[in-house]
C-alpha cells in the first residue's frame, strides 16, 4: 500500500514536474517572445526617436537657414529701398539737369539763330568788300600793266654804252633792255641785236667794222655781222661776260667775266688762253694799240696788265 502510494506520489510528482516543465517552457517561450517583441518595440521606438530627433535637427537647421535667408532678404530689401531712394534722388537730379539742358538748348538755338543772321550779314558785307577789292585789284593790275609798259618804253630809251665803228660810219648802242643796236650817222636804225639766252651788256666793233662782238649775261660772247645775223658764239665763262674787245688786227678776241677770268679766242672761236689772278669779277677789258698787251680792271679794285701770252706784266691796286 505504501509502495503504491509512493508510486502514485512519484507519478503524480513526475506528472506535476512534467506539467511544470511544460508550463515553464511555455512561460519561458512566452517571456522570450515578449522579450523579443519588447526589444523590437524598443528598437523601433529608438529608431523612431532617432528619426524624430533627426527631423527635429533638420527642422531646426531649416528654420535657422530660413531665418538667415529672411535676414538676407530683409537686408536686400533694405538695400533695394536705399537704392530706390537714391534712384529717386538721381531721377530728380536728372530731371533738373534735363530742364537746365532744355533751357540752355533754347538759349543756344536763339544764339545760333542770331549768329547765323549775323554771319549772313557779315558774308554779305564780305562779298561786297571782295567785289570792291576785285575791282580795285583789276584797276591796280591795269595801272601796273600801264606802268610796266611805261618802264619798258623808258628802258628801251635808256642807253648804257655807245661806241663808234673804227671807220666812223656806224654807231653802236647797248640799252638797259638788253639789246644792242646799230645806227648810221643820220640816226637811222640799221639792225637790232638780241640774244634769246640773255641780255647784252657790252659790245665792240672789229677793226674793219664788219663784225660786232657782244658780251651777255648768259656767260657767252657772240659775233654778229652788220645785218644782225649771229656768226659765232664764244662759250666757256661760268658767269656773265662783262666786256669784250678785238685785237687791232682783228684776229684775236678777249673777253672778261664775273667768274674772275680773262679769256683769249681766235676770231674763229678757238680758246687760246685763260688768264687768272683777279680776286673778284672783272668789269672792263681792252687791248693795247699794238695788240701785244691786255689790260683788265676788276671789282676787287685792281688793274692788271698781261702780255698776249697770258703773263702778268703789271699789277696796280687802287686805295
Amino acid at each position: 500500500m505504501g509502495i503504491i502510494v509512493l508510486g502514485v506520489s512519484i507519478s503524480l510528482f513526475t506528472l506535476a514536474r512534467t506539467k511544470e516543465q511544460k508550463i515553464n517552457t511555455v512561460v519561458a517561450e512566452e517571456v522570450k517572445a515578449q522579450t523579443v517583441a519588447l526589444r523590437k518595440e524598443q528598437e523601433e521606438a529608438l529608431r523612431a526617436f532617432q528619426e524624430a530627433r533627426q527631423r527635429k535637427q533638420s527642422a531646426e537647421l531649416e528654420q535657422r537657414l530660413a531665418e538667415e535667408q529672411l535676414k538676407e532678404a530683409r537686408a536686400e530689401v533694405q538695400v533695394a529701398l536705399t537704392k530706390l531712394e537714391g534712384a529717386k534722388i538721381e531721377q530728380q537730379a536728372i530731371q533738373q539737369t534735363l530742364l537746365l539742358a532744355q533751357e540752355r538748348e533754347k538759349v543756344a538755338q536763339t544764339q545760333t539763330r542770331q549768329a547765323q543772321a549775323k554771319a549772313v550779314k557779315q558774308v554779305t558785307i564780305a562779298e561786297m568788300q571782295v567785289t570792291i577789292a576785285k575791282e580795285k585789284v583789276a584797276d591796280a593790275e591795269q595801272q601796273l600793266l600801264q606802268i610796266k609798259k611805261e618802264i619798258e618804253a623808258i628802258q628801251k630809251l635808256q642807253v648804257t654804252k655807245i661806241a663808234y665803228s673804227p671807220e666812223g660810219k656806224l654807231i653802236s648802242s647797248v640799252g638797259i633792255d638788253g639789246t644792242a643796236r646799230l645806227w648810221d650817222q643820220q640816226g637811222n636804225l640799221i639792225t637790232e641785236l638780241r640774244s634769246a639766252e640773255g641780255k647784252i651788256i657790252s659790245m665792240a666793233f672789229s677793226p674793219d667794222a664788219k663784225l660786232v662782238a657782244t658780251a651777255g649775261t648768259d656767260g657767252s660772247a657772240r659775233l654778229w655781222n652788220q645785218q644782225g645775223r649771229q656768226v659765232l658764239a664764244l662759250k666757256g665763262h661760268e658767269a656773265e661776260v662783262t666786256g669784250v674787245a678785238f685785237s687791232p688786227d682783228g684776229r684775236t678776241i678777249v673777253t672778261a667775266s664775273r667768274d674772275k677770268t680773262v679769256r683769249l679766242w681766235t676770231y674763229q672761236g678757238k680758246l687760246l688762253n685763260i688768264l687768272r689772278g683777279h680776286q673778284a669779277g672783272i668789269s672792263s677789258i681792252i687791248f693795247s694799240p699794238d695788240g701785244q698787251y691786255i689790260c683788265s680792271a676788276s671789282e676787287d679794285g685792281s688793274i692788271k696788265l698781261w702780255n698776249i701770252q697770258g703773263e702778268e706784266m703789271f699789277y696796280q691796286h687802287s686805295n
